[in-house]
């Protein structure tokens, strides 16, 4: 007996999920969630933050999906909102120092408050690029940040239900070169899929979302040096690689799914 699965439409997905998915086990589809016919799937899997919306108007069917709270997800949007409510925090050791126009020491980081793939984000390194982007931070949608060194980037796929993680899976980034970041015009040249991430560094990203009260699957995106964590982003959604680990997600999921439905 086959699963029905509802994907979200995130880029290529569904021809890349295409030639991996088991096909005994699931049939899917990727559609729109403005008009998806969500009582027809046994199971929902959003792939995008803006698909959450349509999900939380049928809490009839929240058997079938699991999805953050729409305060959480507003927050985890807004990457400065949320690098000020992690520096007040236990967490704020993990988070580069935020820097304004009055203080923009060499190399730093130009970010838009809202994006995903890296969109908009400039490496600053020298005193005629400092001068050429500081007008960008009279913006109220950008932001500048310290430069945290390194040419390797990892990301980390947590699901989290009910104040547990019941799914992880890290790649290591490799992006051939200092103050190169990864993102829509700076692709890796090497992807390390499914590393041993430390448990620690499990644990404290765990820590993390649970601070957040965070509910469903977040993509973590960090760089490490010297042994010490410093986190970029909390993306409250897979990241894109997913699709390539979704036929051990996928039952963990459902899993969780039926464990909550139970105990409803």
């Amino acid at each position: 007996m086959t699963t029905s699965v509802l994907f979200g439409r995130f880029g290529a997905w569904d021809k890349l999920v295409a030639s991996i998915i088991d096909t005994n086990i699931y049939k899917y589809s990727c559609e729109d969630f403005s008009s998806a016919d969500f009582d027809a799937a046994d199971c929902i899997v959003p792939l995008r933050w803006e698909e959450y919306a349509p999900l939380r108007q049928r809490p009839d069917l929240a058997h079938k999906f699991i999805v953050p709270d729409a305060a959480v997800v507003a927050l985890c949007h807004d990457k400065l909102a949320l690098n000020r409510a992690l520096l007040g925090s236990h967490f704020a050791g993990l988070i580069p120092k935020l820097r304004g126009p009055e203080s923009l020491e060499l190399p730093f980081v130009i970010k838009p408050r809202r994006g995903a793939a890296g969109q908009g984000c400039l490496a600053i390194q020298t005193a005629a690029g400092r001068d050429t982007h500081a007008a960008l931070l009279t913006r109220e949608d950008m932001f500048a940040q310290d430069y945290v060194p390194g040419a390797v980037e990892y990301g980390m796929n947590l699901l989290m239900v009910d104040g547990r993680v019941e799914y992880e899976w890290t790649h290591a980034f490799h992006m051939g070169g200092e103050f190169v970041m990864r993102g829509q015009d700076s692709q890796p040249q090497r992807i390390d899929l499914g590393i041993q991430a430390s448990p620690a560094i499990v644990a404290l990203f765990t820590a993390l979302l649970l601070w957040l009260g965070y509910q469903g699957i977040a993509a973590m995106n960090y760089k490490l040096v010297d042994g010490r964590v410093w986190l970029m982003e909390v993306n409250p959604r897979p990241g894109f690689t997913l699709f390539r680990d979704i036929n051990r997600y996928l039952p963990i999921y459902r899993n969780a799914l039926a464990r909550r439905r139970a105990a409803a």
